[in-house]
Parts: structure tokens; sequence; C-alpha cells
């Protein structure tokens, strides 16, 4: 990799300058469509192991000023290669793209939410942005900056064989695969990182609560 090439080294997708610029502003404006920015904006923070409904539960804060940021969002809509690649070995294929650290996608994300933190002013929701907490908190902390008012949810479903069932059916009706090994850390590990979250960041946040069903 190269100062000027982004390559998503494991499925070997080059793209240029020019193309990377071309499908962040097709992104941004994708997402923007049919949106009116607002005066006092707010930051939802949905936190959650894998199948923990999360993006049912956001559905009900979802209006015309309000704009989801989702790492799967744009893994789905606009890397062809996540999906395309899901076939031969696929659950070692996806398992490896999912550890890649310094995949595409996680660079549009990154610029994509720079962008709408300091450029746009809409009410924004953050689902499935906090496995890495430092990276979470640096977030918290500069919407802090932009006036944000910061509300935090934390969802965890009691029953794993539920979590492992509704998963299952996920995955058969939209081909999202997540390795096995990686939901069973995420749902032992749910509760702990919910409330180291709400500790570290409670300064930040004008609500938070914690969901348990």
């Amino acid at each position: 990799m190269n100062n000027y090439t982004l390559v998503n080294k494991y499925y070997k997708t080059y793209i240029t300058p020019d193309e990377k610029d071309a499908l962040f502003e097709k992104i941004i404006n994708d997402m923007q469509k049919n949106k009116t920015p607002i005066e006092n904006p707010l930051a939802f923070f949905i936190m959650g192991h894998p199948g923990s409904t999360k993006s049912t539960f956001t559905k009900n804060m979802i209006n015309d000023n309000t704009i989801v940021l989702d790492v799967d969002i744009i893994k789905m809509n606009y890397m062809p290669d996540y999906k395309k690649n899901m076939n031969i070995d696929y659950k070692k294929q996806v398992s490896k793209y999912i550890n890649e650290k310094a995949t595409l996608h996680t660079w549009f994300f990154k610029r994509i939410v720079k962008y709408f933190i300091k450029k746009a002013k809409y009410n924004l929701i953050f689902e499935n942005v906090c496995s890495y907490l430092p990276y979470c908190s640096k977030m918290i902390k500069k919407l802090n900056r932009y006036k944000y008012t910061i509300k935090f949810y934390g969802l965890h479903m009691n029953d794993f064989e539920k979590v492992k069932e509704y998963l299952h059916k996920r995955f058969l009706e939209t081909g999202r695969y997540i390795p096995k090994t990686y939901i069973e850390d995420t749902y032992k590990s749910n509760l702990e990182r919910i409330y180291k979250f709400i500790e570290e960041n409670l300064k930040y946040l004008k609500h938070y609560e914690v969901i348990i069903f």
C-alpha cells in the first residue's frame, strides 16, 4: 500500500484517489438525501453484542433529520467485494475480512464520521462503532466539542440461545456472517464493556440507559 492508493489487502480491491473521492461523495450524498439539518443535533450511541437487535432499536429514532452511521451499511451497500467473495470458503474469508484492521470500508467510515460531525448538522446514530472503546471515546469528545447532546443505550439479550437463533436466521436471509468465536466473546464481555463505556464517558452523556431483555 502506498500513500496514493487504498488497498483492501484481502480482497485485492484497488481504488484510485479519484475513485475514492467519488465514492465518498456518493456515500455522503446518499446518506443526506431527503434529510434536513437542525440547529441543536443529538448523537445516539447504540452498543450491544451481535444479535442484540440494535438496528431494530434504532428504527424508532430515525426521521428526516437523522443519519445512521454504521460500518455495516458501507460494507454491504458500497463495498461490492464484501458480498461478492462470500461464496467459496465463506467462513474463512469473512473471518479474515472482519479481522483486517486497515480495510477499505473502515477508512471510508472514519472519513464519513469526521464529515458529519464537523461539516453537517444532523442527529447522528452511531451503531456498531464501539468494538474499539478508545475510538468510541474519542468520537464522544469530538461530538462534545461540536455541541452535540449525547445519549447512550446499551443492549443485552439474556438468552444466548435466542441470540444464536436470531443471527443464524439473519445470515440465511441477508448473508451477513459473523464468526462463532466473535459472537461468543462479544456476548460474554458485552455488559462489562457497556458499563465501562458509561463510566469512562459519563461526564459527556446527557442520558444513558442499559436495556436487558
